[in-house]
């Protein structure tokens, strides 16, 4: 599904770099400074390389701006570590406007989904709450829903735990895990990787381990 060929970026000394990405939970892991964010934002639609392509459904997704919008709008949902929720609205109102006004869904429709996102998290007895009133892992969970009430191709995510503490962060990459058909994690929580179907390790802008867990179910999209 997502293969990036011959993806450079000059700063993030990434040349010539190849990879497939699979279905299952990936997770790309390396030391700060190892350009895994820069990998992921380039294979996930944020960020343009320097040269290279990224091939959704044999498409090149940088083609054009239309076409690399389209793609994310389609087919991502992004989680970061910052929850990004807008503090004025209910947990519910966050997860339902973008699906009114990214998509044109009906109001009805959009709250349809939002409840079942936030009750796929354990959130939707929380769904009249604003931001302010909910924990850190809470809101983190409504930022979750929000991305898979897109109910989109592949879920995004770079370094989502790293504000919480590990019983949190464990709690919130399980749940990744087991609601999500295909997801890629930056992490650099090595114990959190070990849940991952796949893990990634970048150095110096290079691969230098792609593990597969063989009693995990890999198939390549």
């Amino acid at each position: 599904m997502i293969q990036g060929m011959n993806l450079s970026k000059s700063y993030a000394n990434i040349m010539g770099l190849n990879i497939t990405l699979c279905e299952g939970m990936t997770c790309v892991v390396g030391e700060s400074g190892s350009s895994k964010s820069t990998l992921f934002s380039m294979l996930s639609g944020l960020l343009t390389p320097d040269s290279g392509a990224v091939y959704f459904n044999g498409k090149n997704i940088y083609t054009s701006d239309s076409e690399c919008e389209a793609f994310r709008l389609a087919h991502c949902g992004y989680i970061f570590q910052s929850d990004c929720l807008f503090g004025a609205l209910t947990a519910l109102e966050n997860v339902a406007t973008p699906l009114r006004w990214g998509f044109g869904l009906k109001w009805s429709e959009s709250r349809k989904r939002a409840q079942a996102a936030l009750d796929d998290v354990g959130m939707l007895n929380y769904s009249d709450k604003r931001p302010c009133m909910l924990s850190g892992g809470q809101r983190q969970r409504v930022s979750i829903a929000r991305a898979l009430a897109k109910r989109p191709t592949i879920i995004w995510g770079d370094e989502i735990t790293s504000a919480l503490d590990s019983t949190n962060a464990l709690k919130i990459f399980t749940l990744i895990r087991n609601i999500t058909k295909t997801s890629v994690l930056v992490t650099h929580d090595q114990k959190l990787a070990k849940l991952a179907s796949r893990v990634i390790t970048m150095q110096d802008g290079k691969i230098s381990d792609d593990t597969y867990d063989n009693k995990k179910e890999v198939l390549c999209l």
